[in-house]
């Protein structure tokens, strides 16, 4: 469990659970701790392109006449998102992609939403995660130069690494004006429990 602080240092979100084996799952709660959306490992993802896939849930329908598809200890949840760790990545990138999909009535929405890479020229601690506009990549079949970034997640400053037995529990978040900024918290901590789950193997 952890928490997720704005600017100022105030929780914006306290986040319970763990998504590292099947079918875990990973809460998400506003500061009172009432739960705002759900993360869940997906077992078979939408291609054979799909290494790993999370989908994301909110306890209310994201288009009208929903239906549910998941429960959550009885509650309905409802699909909003999902994410997928790319086998092959568009065009000639290095390094982890995760593609972001909205969901419209419970069937992937194309293109992505967005494409984030995570940083292969860089091993020290600054290494981040980019996110693009996933129309964007596509449309410039992976050209990342020609590609806005509309957030990055990581490690922002090197006092952060501090904790020298287990791995870093510290990042940060930053993100373009008008994002929604809890989509964006979840694709972070999917990307990141991606990453743990391929290492373990």
């Amino acid at each position: 469990d952890y928490d997720v602080k704005d600017p100022t240092g105030k929780i914006y979100l306290k986040v319970s659970g763990k998504v590292f084996t099947i079918r875990d799952k990973m809460i998400l709660l506003d500061a009172s701790g009432n739960k705002i959306c759900m993360i869940q490992e997906k077992i078979i993802g939408s291609s054979i392109n799909d290494a790993q896939s999370f989908q994301i849930f909110t306890y209310k329908p994201k288009d009208r006449g929903q239906e549910s598809t998941e429960k959550d200890d009885g509650t309905p949840v409802y699909r909003y998102a999902v994410v997928h760790q790319k086998v092959w990545n568009t065009g000639n990138n290095f390094g982890d992609q995760y593609n972001a999909y909205l969901y419209d009535n419970n069937e992937q929405k194309e293109p992505p939403l967005f494409s984030a890479f995570r940083e292969t020229w860089r091993w020290e601690w600054d290494s981040k995660v980019n996110v693009f506009k996933g129309d964007q990549v596509v449309a410039k079949n992976g050209n990342l130069e020609e590609c806005e970034i509309v957030a990055k997640f990581g490690m922002f400053d090197k006092n952060w690494w501090d904790n020298v037995v287990d791995d870093n529990s510290l990042y940060g978040i930053e993100m373009t004006k008008d994002l929604d900024p809890i989509l964006n918290v979840c694709l972070a901590i999917i990307c990141d429990a991606m990453k743990d789950k391929a290492d373990d193997k």
